[in-house]
């Protein structure tokens, strides 16, 4: 009987294989030794061997009948069983397994599971496994600020920006969740009508919507603002923002009487005459109430000065500091203009 070692791998660390062949001559046994019958003398012989499906032919020449050929021995030829050939065969597919999705803040009960999976032992690679967190609206919108004050001019015309507001929300990004909506809900006064203001919906920012803001008869509005998020349909957060309506130079003023009458010694120099009091419908105090007065005819000598009084509300004619004599058919001077620049 003569011994052979046959060198076989299938790319895998085992070295153990279950082997069987077509000639009867022969024993392949698990561990790669061949068994050659004494009564079968040849010295060429080619020998099929199987594994599972895939089989090789290999060719050989016996040298001795009692030589063992170890592994490494350069006799010993290492064969590969063949791979799959380019014709059409059946190959097995790679797992694509679609991204789970789960619910963030999910109430359980846990553990919980999502799905599950099955493999045969022959697996190969390891599989990627992707579980998505899906977003829930657990976040309600917050404004920067929990009041707003701001400033409109009164007389402001339609379309005027007032104060922007912000509100921001925690939620996923780009998400309905935290797609914020502004609205107004309330307006103090509900005067001259109950829409002076409104909002853009998109960015907060607040507008005249109508005319007739006056500071004299409604110096200040409350609005109350609503930020909800998935478009407007989901939590909400709300601010206040308080408008003060700025005073403007809109109101003449108006003497308090049509005509003035005063007398004046001859060749008296700064001595008052009269006074002139007026009335102007601005804040008071503001620049814009403020009155300035001027001669603006019947003097053509410079007679006359006048300056405003002490209360911003009262024009007080003299004589001018110039010693000049004043003719007695030309007493009064009744032809006085109001100015009421503030930056005069």
């Amino acid at each position: 009987m003569c011994f052979f070692l046959v060198g076989f791998t299938d790319c895998t660390d085992r070295i153990q294989f279950l082997f069987n062949t077509d000639d009867s001559h022969f024993v392949l046994n698990s561990d790669g030794v061949l068994i050659v019958s004494n009564s079968f003398d040849i010295k060429v012989s080619y020998l099929t061997f199987f594994k599972s499906s895939p089989k090789v032919t290999i060719g050989f020449t016996t040298k001795c009948q009692s030589q063992i050929l170890t592994a490494g021995h350069p006799d010993v030829a290492v064969r590969y069983f063949p791979k799959s050939s380019n014709g059409l065969r059946r190959r097995k597919r790679d797992w694509v397994i679609p991204p789970f999705n789960y619910p963030e803040n999910h109430d359980g009960p846990f553990p919980y599971k999502i799905a599950q999976l099955m493999a045969y032992s022959n697996a190969e690679d390891p599989l990627e496994i992707i579980i998505n967190v899906i977003d829930m609206n657990d976040n309600k919108p917050i404004f920067e600020q929990t009041s707003y004050v701001g400033e409109v001019a009164e007389s402001s015309p339609k379309g005027t920006t007032v104060i922007q507001v912000l509100a921001t929300d925690a939620d996923e990004p780009g998400n309905d969740n935290s797609i914020i909506k502004y609205t107004i809900l309330r307006q103090e006064p509900k005067l001259p009508n109950d829409h002076m203001f409104v909002i853009n919906t998109n960015n907060g920012a607040i507008m005249v919507e109508d005319v007739g803001l006056n500071k004299e008869t409604y110096p200040e509005y409350t609005l109350q603002i609503q930020a909800a998020d998935m478009k407007g349909e989901g939590l909400t957060g709300k601010t206040k923002v308080v408008l003060k309506v700025a005073d403007r130079n809109d109101n003449a003023p108006v003497f308090i009487q049509s005509t003035y009458w005063g007398s004046v010694d001859e060749n008296a120099v700064g001595v008052q005459i009269v006074k002139l009091s007026v009335t102007d419908k601005d804040e008071q105090n503001a620049p814009a109430w403020n009155a300035k007065f001027k001669i603006i005819s019947g003097d053509p000598e410079k007679l006359f000065s006048i300056e405003t009084g002490s209360n911003k509300q009262e024009g007080i004619i003299k004589t001018a500091l110039v010693k000049s004599k004043i003719l007695l058919k030309d007493p009064v001077f009744k032809l006085i203009k109001l100015c009421f620049n503030s930056k005069v």
